[in-house]
């Protein structure tokens, strides 16, 4: 079996969308995976509308045309929903038991730069699958479609276990070095204590006690880099920088339940991440 065998490519016909397609084909290539590109018709309030007709052609041939480069010589499904996107491509995971989805982050507001888009970040929320997503897909050299190094930052739940074990998944897939990281925060100079000093150790430690069982669960034999920065996000982010990750992943979590600090973190930690992250 495959790592991922039906890979989900929602489409806006944006730059960014265009600037992913090479990363994408080459993706579904490596895991010989069913590729589906998917575009939402978000359509105006009733009566504004163009006909219904013309519209679904119009953008029917939009999307088979789209990438035709870059997919050149594989064979692509298309599909063409309305609806809201968020809400039709998580319905299209489920109703098509995808296993990962591609896609860029994007706003169309003067804070961009803050948020990952309405979309994609419905998607992060309520799909089940696994996401892989980048937000500097359009710069040069961003997105790698060949992976030589990963990082993967755990919590320490036991949820940690299946993000490990898909790292190491990934990893031997592209034959990429795996980074095992865990971010514990830094002791605050300025109010600097021996309790908080104590505690800080506490946690360091505790963290490599815990990684031994987990990793071990996950037949992973990669070393915890526990790293100390003063913001968990900005820590791995560098950690990425400094070790020219391709990618990075993360454990997301789900909806329901109670979501460890890193997954609360995912967001932040997929913006300011160099390099694409794949969330599980």
């Amino acid at each position: 079996m495959n790592l991922f065998e039906n890979i989900l490519f929602p489409v806006d016909f944006s730059h960014r969308s265009e600037a992913l397609t090479p990363f994408v084909a080459a993706t579904a290539n490596r895991f010989q995976a069913r590729l589906t590109l998917l575009h939402v018709l978000d359509l105006p309030r009733a009566g504004e509308e163009p006909p219904f007709a013309d519209l679904t052609e119009e953008f029917s041939q939009k999307l088979r045309s789209f990438g035709a480069d870059a997919f050149a010589g594989r064979f692509v499904q298309h599909a063409l929903r309305t609806g809201r996107p968020a809400k039709e491509i998580v319905r299209f995971v489920e109703d098509e038991n995808v296993d990962l989805v591609v896609m860029p982050t994007h706003g169309f507001t003067r804070f961009r730069q803050l948020l990952l888009g309405s979309v994609t970040a419905s998607v992060l929320h309520d799909a089940s699958c696994a996401v892989w997503t980048s937000a500097h897909c359009e710069e040069a050299g961003a997105v790698h479609a060949d992976v030589q190094t990963v990082v993967c930052a755990i919590d320490m739940s036991r949820a940690s276990i299946g993000v490990l074990a898909k790292a190491r998944e990934v990893a031997e897939a592209y034959g990429a070095a795996l980074h095992v990281v865990h971010s514990v925060p830094a002791v605050d100079p300025r109010f600097y204590s021996e309790v908080a000093a104590h505690a800080h150790r506490f946690l360091v430690d505790s963290a490599h006690r815990e990684y031994h069982t987990l990793a071990g669960a996950a037949d992973v034999d990669v070393p915890l880099v526990v790293l100390e920065g003063p913001g968990l996000a900005s820590s791995i982010a560098a950690k990425c920088k400094a070790e020219g990750a391709d990618l990075l992943i993360i454990g997301r979590g789900h909806v329901k339940g109670v979501l460890g600090r890193l997954r609360t973190n995912s967001h932040d930690l997929i913006r300011l991440s160099p390099c694409p992250v794949l969330s599980l």
